[in-house]
């Protein structure tokens, strides 16, 4: 797991974003702060009132759409 060696070069700035409601959730939340860790710029996003498998309704809830927005914004160059 890259986020388990401190300063690797190899770790990108990347954005965790679970729902609300999804069961990787807590894993998703761990996952960032092990990436913080390790020195890479991690954010942690939490779709709130979202459940697991949000993406699917992204043209008519407001806050999936945020939720994409965060996941996205570290892909931009």
């Amino acid at each position: 797991m890259p986020a388990s060696r401190p300063g690797c070069p190899c770790v990108r700035p990347s954005a965790c974003c679970p729902a609300e409601f999804d069961p990787l959730r807590d894993d998703g939340n761990v996952y960032a702060e092990r990436l913080h860790a390790a020195g890479a710029a991690a954010q942690f996003h939490l779709g709130r009132g979202l459940l697991h498998g949000c993406m699917r309704v992204l043209q008519s809830c407001p806050e999936t759409a945020r939720l994409i927005a965060h996941f996205l914004g570290p892909l931009e160059p």
